[in-house]
């Protein structure tokens, strides 16, 4: 991978030029930051999609597209497969130093900016949503009170700006520049947002279904994120459609539509303490399809999915 573009919008996409690329299919992973930018990638660029790949564990796709899944984009994920397209944005390197041959294809914010598990307090905190928005010079009307509140929403990105205000703050505003996210950093950290989120936004995300199940809590209000997550697809099928729809409601984004005979794929997942030796000599022969630094000294990462 050049290690060069930083974030130079134009020369990623030369490096990646999939990622500008019409008519395209994708996988995506199970929660409101996937959701948000399949709908995003949709209405943009037509991209079809065509599974999911939840908990880092599960894989679920339509019915006759096996062969497609290595072709496809795999959105809001991190792939260890060289020949597999994604874009993602968990810690992949232990060393600036580490080459990551599976990961030549892997469009994430971290491996742009050389954010290793040394840096881990300096990693990406916002969503892949707000990656792709900046990457495509685009962004939302944030003087909608609705789109304003569910910009900040994916990943928990506002309850991250309040914890982690320099990082946060760090990334806004000398990488992803985006209005939306500038010119409302300040109210994320006062109550009055808090109350917003809770009394405008959390009620129609429940009204779909969708429990609150972030992990972080918010400074006055000890509100989580409402990251929206699932597992099996298949039983969510209508929370999952109704919260495209209410996606489409506030951002005016066609939807994606997908046919929920799906077939599985399961994989088995492992969570182990990482010690200090080379990240290539760890991931050699495993048959490692994903993985991810969750913690400074902690690696999950996912075996035996073939595709």
């Amino acid at each position: 991978m050049n290690l060069d573009l930083g974030f130079d919008r134009e020369k990623i996409k030369e490096e990646f030029p999939w990622v500008s690329e019409e008519n395209k299919k994708m996988v995506i992973g199970g929660d409101l930051d996937a959701l948000l930018s399949a709908t995003y990638l949709k209405d943009r660029k037509e991209w079809e999609l065509i599974g999911f790949y939840t908990d880092f564990e599960n894989l679920y796709y339509k019915t006759g597209e096996e062969d497609e899944l290595e072709d496809a984009i795999w959105v809001d994920l991190d792939i260890y497969d060289s020949e597999i397209y994604s874009i993602g944005h968990h810690i992949l390197k232990d060393k600036k130093s580490d080459e990551l041959k599976g990961h030549k294809n892997s469009l994430n914010p971290n491996l742009l900016n050389c954010v290793t598990r040394e840096d881990f307090w300096e990693k990406y905190p916002l969503g892949t949503i707000h990656f792709l928005l900046w990457l495509f010079d685009e962004d939302i009307d944030h003087s909608d009170i609705l789109s304003k509140l569910l910009i900040w929403l994916p990943d928990s990105s506002w309850i991250n700006g309040q914890k982690y205000e320099d990082n946060v703050k760090n990334w806004i505003i000398n990488f992803i520049k985006l209005d939306s996210l500038k010119n409302t950093l300040d109210e994320i950290y006062d109550k009055p947002f808090e109350e917003k989120m809770r009394d405008e936004l959390f009620p129609k995300i429940e009204k779909v279904r969708f429990k609150d199940d972030g992990q972080r809590k918010s400074h006055h209000l000890n509100l989580s994120g409402h990251q929206c997550s699932f597992s099996d697809p298949k039983s969510n099928k209508r929370k999952i459609n109704e919260l495209f729809e209410l996606i489409n409601f506030i951002l005016d984004w066609d939807t994606p539509k997908i046919d929920y005979n799906l077939k599985t794929k399961t994989g088995n997942r492992h969570s182990v303490d990482y010690s200090n030796e080379s990240l290539e000599d760890f991931l050699e022969g495993k048959n490692i399809f994903s993985y991810a630094f969750v913690y400074y000294k902690k690696i999950n990462y996912t075996t035996d999915i073939n595709i």
